[in-house]
């Protein structure tokens, strides 16, 4: 079944060419332009497909949108348990270092909870151009 979701756009272009050339061959020897039939069919088979295609896409997005916000969620819980913890530990004494830090912890904790799918692709392409500096060069 994973086979046929990975590769379910060549089944059903497939599929299609199967159904325009069984219409234009069982329904063209009655006299009308084979092009014609071809045409139709294919228009239709494009509808249907369209539409297939715009529900996975969409079902594709909703899932990930899930999976992108459970994952911020699980890291945010990680996040501020850690940083609870780290707080514990801060010196009572230097209270300008205590706030430096607790400023940083607050802006971490605001940067987790805003993760989103968006928020990564702007990343990404705020990143793409200098994401080779970051890599070790290949041997």
């Amino acid at each position: 079944m994973k086979h046929f979701v990975d590769h379910i756009e060549l089944y059903l272009s497939a599929a299609g060419l199967v159904v325009v050339w069984a219409a234009a061959a069982l329904l063209g020897p009655a006299g009308v332009d084979v092009w014609q039939i071809a045409a139709v069919t294919a228009l239709g088979v494009s509808v249907v497909h369209g539409v297939l295609f715009w529900v996975v896409r969409r079902r594709q997005r909703l899932v990930r949108a899930r999976s992108v916000h459970e994952i911020r969620e699980m890291l945010a819980d990680q996040v501020k348990n850690q940083l609870a913890v780290m707080r514990m530990w801060l010196p009572e004494g230097e209270q300008a270092a205590v706030d430096a830090i607790n400023e940083s912890i607050d802006e971490v904790a605001e940067m987790v909870d805003g993760l989103s799918e968006e928020r990564l692709r702007a990343w990404q392409s705020t990143y793409a151009n200098t994401a080779h500096l970051a890599r070790p060069a290949a041997a």
